[in-house]
């Protein structure tokens, strides 16, 4: 007789590029939860990751891509932890990454989701989604100009840039409808568009497609301004460090009952340890959360806590990761790792705050995912049975029907 033991649940992070909005976050969610041996999983929109805890056996790290990448997002592995106790392994080469997206080592343009706000031209002209919104409105604003000369002219004008400024919604929305989300924003806009084309409603359709595309890509802007205030952030800290001495030493140093060893070298700030003796030098960065042994300097923490004016420090005061010291070198004791500095909490408190949603934000998920397939059947009876079984005219029921 044998006897099984269920497997201890793997976990992975997977970088998901290309979420910028709330309902991208709920289509990779709806293409994860439906994967067989999922157990838990959260989606972070600012930080662009996926973190999943599933059963090796049944789902695949491979499985994963296969039902994101289809929605338009690219996907790779940042971290896994396999079954049995193994620690964490980081995936981030093409050898250790079974899910890489070769397409992303292709020169590409400049993803519009991860630009800095710049020049409104910018960035319309620059990236891949700004420059249909682009070309829409310039379509639509012609459409108006020429349905003055000829109104059949600005009638296909306005099916023009439905098309040009639709055309995107449309593939979500097939995307979406591929992984069992057919029921997304995209397929509503999508859906109200070509019902308006039909009933000869072309300039409200390219309107709506317009002012929904600027809104759209103004959503993708700020969701990229908040991924790039975590880089900023992230990148306070130095990546190296000048460690004084080879071992790490105990609170006797802080008693004065050690003189620390004067040589030095430039370490990783990675490798740096409880105890460890560092070297910071005039105008550097500090490279962790500290204690000064011995020194005195103004130190500038405005990137770290925000205070304007830089604050004088000595022997057996705290300094923070990423503040920029004055004019005076310090000798500073390691606190914390740099996986649990200062900067890397706050970066921390960010992303749990993002994956936590609050209670009405989870009944609005709830009720939308009844709300929305109830809402496009009722518009469908009636727009289909006023003409059918009434006699009433279609175009003026097809019209009530798509105002639902």
């Amino acid at each position: 007789m044998t006897s099984t033991h269920p497997l201890e649940p793997q976990k992975a992070i997977f970088k998901v590029e290309g979420m910028d909005c709330a309902s991208c976050v709920r289509s990779v969610e709806g293409a994860v939860g439906r994967l067989p041996g999922v157990q838990e999983f959260q989606v972070n929109l600012t930080a662009e990751k996926l973190s999943v805890s599933f059963d090796s056996s049944q789902t695949r790290l491979e499985d994963f891509a296969r039902v994101i990448e289809p929605l338009g997002y690219r996907v790779k592995v940042l971290e896994r932890t396999r079954p049995s106790g193994h620690a964490h392994e980081q995936a981030d080469s093409h050898k250790q990454d079974p899910v890489h997206n070769h397409a992303e080592s292709a020169p590409t343009e400049t993803p519009w989701w991860n630009m800095r706000a710049g020049p409104v031209g910018a960035i319309l002209l620059m990236t891949r989604a700004g420059r249909p919104v682009l070309l829409s409105g310039i379509l639509l604003g012609l459409a108006y100009l020429f349905g003055q000369i000829e109104p059949q002219w600005g009638q296909w004008g306005y099916i023009a840039a439905t098309v040009v400024g639709g055309g995107q919604f449309a593939r979500a929305a097939y995307r979406g409808a591929r992984v069992g989300n057919p029921f997304s924003i995209h397929t509503l806009m999508t859906v109200a568009a070509l019902g308006a084309i039909l009933i000869s409603e072309a300039p409200e359709a390219a309107a709506v497609v317009f002012l929904f595309a600027v809104g759209e890509l103004l959503e993708g802007v700020a969701a990229g301004r908040a991924r790039a205030g975590i880089r900023a952030l992230a990148a306070l800290a130095p990546k190296t460090a000048f460690l004084i001495g080879e071992s790490v030493l105990g609170e006797s140093v802080l008693e004065g009952d050690v003189t620390p060893p004067k040589t030095e070298r430039e370490v990783s700030v990675d490798t740096l340890q409880i105890g460890h003796l560092v070297r910071v030098k005039p105008g550097g960065r500090v490279p962790g959360d500290g204690t000064i042994l011995e020194g005195f300097s103004s130190l500038d923490d405005s990137p770290v806590t925000g205070e304007s004016v830089p604050v004088n420090k000595g022997v057996g005061e705290s300094v923070y990761a990423g503040s920029i010291n004055g004019d005076g070198a310090l000798t500073v004791r390691i606190e914390r790792p740099s996986l649990d500095n200062t900067i890397s909490r706050i970066i921390k408190l960010v992303e749990e705050a993002e994956n936590s949603k609050a209670p009405t934000a989870r009944f609005i998920d709830r009720f939308s995912r009844i709300y929305t397939p109830l809402v496009m059947l009722v518009s469908a009876l009636v727009m289909l049975v006023p003409p059918l079984l009434l006699g009433g005219a279609w175009q003026e029921w097809i019209y009530k029907g798509l105002s639902l």
